[in-house]
C-alpha cells in the first residue's frame, strides 16, 4: 500500500551564522494528492524582535508577501510550473522558485516527508501553523 504524503520545510531566520542561532519563521507545505501549496507565517514577529535587537522586519514581511503571492499563483495555475518538477524534488523546487539555499539569514530548514492522515488539508495547515509558529502570537 502506498501511503499519500505532503511535503514541508520551515523558513528559518538566521541571527547568527557562527553562533547556529536559528528560529523558525514560516514553513512551506506542498500536498501532492491536492496539487496544492501553502505558506504560512506569523501576524507578528514579536517574538523574533525581543529575542534580537535589530532585525530586517520589513525584509522579512516582504519575503513573506511574495512567498504567498507566489504560491497564489502556482494554486491558481500549476501548469505555469514546470511539470512534474515538485513532484521529482520539493526541495528543489522551493529552492528555484522561492529561496535558493545559500548564507543569508533566510533560509529553508530540513525538509521533511509526512504522512498525509487525512483528506483536509486545512486541518493539517492549522496543525502545523499551531505546532510550529503559535509561539509568535504570545
Amino acid at each position: 500500500m502506498n501511503a499519500k504524503t505532503y511535503n514541508h520545510a520551515l523558513l528559518q531566520y538566521r541571527h547568527s551564522q557562527a553562533l547556529g542561532e536559528v528560529m523558525n519563521i514560516g514553513l512551506i507545505a506542498y500536498f501532492p494528492t491536492h496539487r496544492q501549496l501553502a505558506f504560512l507565517y506569523p501576524e507578528n514577529l514579536n517574538r523574533l524582535r525581543f529575542a534580537y535587537n535589530i532585525i530586517p522586519e520589513k525584509t522579512i514581511r516582504g519575503y513573506f508577501s511574495v512567498f504567498s503571492k507566489r504560491v497564489e499563483e502556482f494554486n491558481a495555475n500549476p501548469g505555469l510550473f514546470p511539470k512534474g518538477k515538485i513532484d521529482e524534488s520539493f526541495q528543489r523546487f522551493v529552492e528555484n522558485e522561492f529561496l535558493p539555499a545559500d548564507s543569508s539569514a533566510l533560509q529553508f530548514g530540513q525538509y521533511c516527508t509526512s504522512v498525509l492522515y487525512t483528506d483536509d488539508i486545512e486541518h493539517i495547515k492549522a496543525q502545523l501553523y499551531n505546532q510550529y509558529l503559535s509561539v509568535f502570537q504570545h
